[in-house]
């Protein structure tokens, strides 16, 4: 099994567990395949540590956040970043979608919650 060269601080299923995505301290993302732990992609773009994971349960897609303060959207069958939105004026520590995938909130140091239409985001 390859790996991340720092340690793991996010990890999140697909909705259909086919896939795992994981956020390291060695700035990337990756994308393994649930069954063989095999990794499928290497996603990089993060300009620190990335904190926390999530999938969308409705779309092909997984997002991602961090020390860098940035969003990142990335599609997960093309295996490519869709967008990069800065969202608060400190490090990001959690992302959520809503069930039907319609939103996205972060959180993070600045004590904020946002919260982003992800009809906004370009997919």
């Amino acid at each position: 099994m390859e790996r991340h060269s720092g340690g793991i601080s996010g990890v999140a299923f697909s909705p259909d567990g086919s896939q795992i995505v994981t956020g390291g301290r060695d700035k990337t993302v990756r994308l393994w395949e649930t069954s063989s732990v095999s990794l499928h992609h290497t996603c990089e773009g993060h300009g620190g540590d990335v904190w926390a994971v999530a999938f969308s349960a409705t779309t092909p897609l997984a997002v991602s956040v961090g020390e860098d303060r940035v969003v990142r959207v990335w599609q997960t069958e093309k295996r490519e970043q869709l967008a990069s939105l800065v969202a608060h004026t400190g490090s990001l520590y959690a992302v959520a979608f809503t069930l039907d995938g319609q939103y996205l909130a972060t959180a993070g140091r600045d004590g904020t919650v946002r919260v982003r239409d992800m009809k906004h985001v370009a997919r």
